[in-house]
């Protein structure tokens, strides 16, 4: 296998082990080779089978497999380049986990397996588009194309923050189209857009998501308060509501033009002092920081959902956040975006993810009480370790 696509498999499976504490790695060759994709990993279990044997224990009648070695769900599946029984594809397909992979270093066995679930399944199914010398990889969340009858959800018990209605450049959008892997379009709350972004399509804060960011701001009324990522200001609009002291990082507030659309959002919701920073994190975290004595109570944290970038913000947030205080992480079915909420975990804060349109990520510490969290029983289940959910 070529070392850049075997190295990459390595990656996605080592963070699922961060995010789960392990992870579980099918792989199906011809002859059961063991020195086929042996991942060095910690927390990785890697299981194999041949062809033979996987078409041997495949039932066609329950489109299922007897073979315990096939049994519960495998968050990657690794296939070589030999052609199987169309149907076992569909089967396999049924066994990954939400978010996970399936891998083939075959492009054209990976137009297959994409279309044949398209098909068959009825789902959206778009490999892809990274390329790895010639793999690629096929990302399962696939989800059915039919209309999903969308609303907005306001938690029992929380304010509704009423921005939604002061922004008339937010547009309702269709999800399913977008390529980013980690949205999730079989949420039924509404997903809306910003008009004024004309580079690619970006998704803001679900009304749900932002009535829980406003509450949770409201316990810090007149205290110090950080945003890494702002994109138009809307979520800064329900953190600003709260009348916090805002600081604001995002590399494209350098754009005059979207520099003066935050501002504008801002005004029209707080006359408290607010910063906004042009750049990036983590930076720019510690010279803000210290130029206030003054630490943190609550970071909002949806910058770069990418690689380390995350885990660098989490790490570097924490050290200047206060005794008592709460950081929340938006986009957190993003692997990267998760385990930059288990940096806080791992520092000893207590930590919880509540199952919005995208997940919202809560550490928090000292004294402080989170206001009551009421989940909408219609949103599909967050795959998470259970002591997480909210």
């Amino acid at each position: 296998m070529n070392s850049d696509f075997y190295n990459h498999i390595a990656k996605r499976m080592a963070y699922f082990s961060t995010i789960k504490n392990s992870a579980k790695l099918l792989v199906v060759t011809q002859d059961n080779n063991e020195t086929t994709v042996n991942l060095n990993v910690e927390g990785v279990e890697t299981v194999r089978i041949s062809h033979a044997d996987l078409e041997r224990c495949y039932d066609k009648t329950n489109a299922s497999f007897s073979s315990q070695i096939v049994s519960g769900s495998f968050d990657a599946i690794y296939l070589d380049e030999a052609f199987i029984e169309t149907s076992i594809y569909l089967a396999l397909y049924r066994k990954l986990a939400w978010g996970g992979y399936l891998f083939t270093i075959s492009p054209e066995l990976l137009r297959h397996v994409g279309s044949t679930v398209s098909s068959e399944l009825g789902l959206d199914a778009v490999p892809s588009t990274e390329i790895y010398t010639g793999g690629e990889i096929i990302k399962s969340a696939w989800l059915e194309s039919r209309v999903i009858d969308r609303y907005d959800y306001i938690p029992k018990g929380l304010e509704n923050p009423h921005l939604v209605e002061l922004f008339d450049t937010l547009m309702v959008a269709n999800p399913m189209p977008i390529k980013w892997p980690y949205l999730r379009k079989n949420s039924p709350h509404i997903w809306r857009v910003d008009s004024r972004c004309n580079e690619r399509v970006v998704g803001v804060l679900s009304t749900e998501e932002g009535a829980v960011l406003y509450a949770l701001a409201k316990l810090f009324a007149g205290k110090r308060v950080l945003e890494i990522g702002c994109h138009f200001g809307f979520s800064t609009a329900h953190l600003a509501k709260a009348q916090v002291i805002l600081d604001v990082i995002d590399p494209r507030l350098s754009d005059p033009f979207q520099q003066n659309c935050v501002k504008s959002s801002l005004n029209l919701v707080t006359d408290k002092e607010y910063r906004l920073w042009p750049g990036f994190s983590p930076g720019l975290v510690a010279p803000i920081a210290t130029a206030n004595a003054e630490p943190w109570s609550m970071a909002f944290i949806d910058g770069d959902h990418d690689g380390e970038a995350p885990s660098l913000d989490a790490i570097e947030v924490m050290k200047y956040m206060a005794d008592d205080a709460v950081i929340v992480f938006h986009d957190m079915h993003s692997p990267f975006v998760y385990a930059g909420f288990e940096q806080c975990r791992a520092a000893g804060w207590n930590v919880l993810v509540y199952n919005s349109m995208q997940g919202l990520g809560i550490a928090y510490r000292g004294n402080v009480t989170l206001p009551k969290l009421v989940e909408d029983i219609s949103m599909p289940s967050f795959k998470v370790p259970a002591e997480f959910i909210a």
